[in-house]
């Protein structure tokens, strides 16, 4: 993808505006829906190797996103709400619960952390219902 796919443009009515880089705003949505579609994904009974794998990618994860605030936030998250990663429902209930917290900091609406839905939505890349 070139860069053009990473960048928006104006207003969509013709009036010539260049592209701009997506805002925190813009770039915390992709995160979250690729975080949940992860989560729906992770294995049913993960090795020690699947364990330390999505450990290591969310370290990572946090020390490149492009927002500090936000990543120094979610470190927090994180050391108040430790990654569980023993199933793929225990992970997926923990990025919701995580996610939540992040939400609650924001002063927006909890989502409903319901397993079945919160695996359909993620495993179809869609949005949790608040």
């Amino acid at each position: 993808m070139g860069a053009g796919g990473l960048l928006r443009w104006g207003s969509g009515h013709g009036d010539g505006a260049r592209p701009r880089p997506p805002d925190r705003v813009d770039i915390g949505r992709a995160a979250w829906r690729y975080v949940h579609s992860m989560a729906a994904h992770y294995p049913k009974q993960p090795t020690a190797c699947d364990k330390e794998d999505a450990l290591l990618w969310l370290r990572a994860f946090v020390q490149l996103y492009p927002c500090g605030l936000c990543s120094r936030e979610f470190v927090e998250v994180c050391s108040d709400l430790p990654p569980r990663l023993g199933s793929r429902g225990e992970y997926a209930m923990w990025w919701c619960e995580a996610h939540n917290r992040v939400r609650d900091d924001l002063s927006q609406p909890l989502y409903r952390c319901e397993m079945p839905k919160l695996l359909a939505s993620g495993r179809a890349g869609g949005v949790i219902e608040a």
